[in-house]
């Protein structure tokens, strides 16, 4: 026989843990993970995500406060908001950068096509 407080303390533990398992699952619907891989998968990941006890308190990804922790996981914590992503450097320009327009001198046009042999220099007429 188990008494009354056993009972209600072994309910109020499964009440607990069924809120956090629904609110994590719709975090991580909301951030597209569970398309990619299971819940079982995500929760792996995640308990394999270690950190110093002397890291700093808000967790950043280039923080050096991280245990062994890959790149996907990282990925993956930042998807859920559980660290802050590195910033990444603006993409740069491709190709070469035009010439400034004020500085061209203007050259007569070209015509148009493949220039023509001189009829004058054919090679049968010598």
């Amino acid at each position: 026989m188990q008494g009354d407080f056993s009972v209600i303390g072994g309910e109020f533990i499964n009440f607990i843990s069924t809120v956090a398992t629904c609110r994590i699952i719709r975090k991580a619907q909301d951030a597209g993970l569970l398309d990619k891989m299971s819940f079982g998968e995500l929760m792996d990941d995640l308990a394999s995500a270690w950190r110093k006890t002397d890291a700093p308190a808000e967790p950043a990804t280039d923080d050096n406060g991280w245990v062994h922790t890959l790149q996907i996981i990282f990925d993956e914590l930042e998807a859920l908001g559980l660290s802050k992503p590195v910033p990444k450097p603006e993409p740069k320009k491709r190709g070469r950068k035009p010439k400034p327009k004020d500085q061209t001198e203007q050259k007569p046009q070209r015509k148009r096509g493949r220039p023509r042999k001189d009829a004058t220099l054919s090679a049968g007429a010598i």
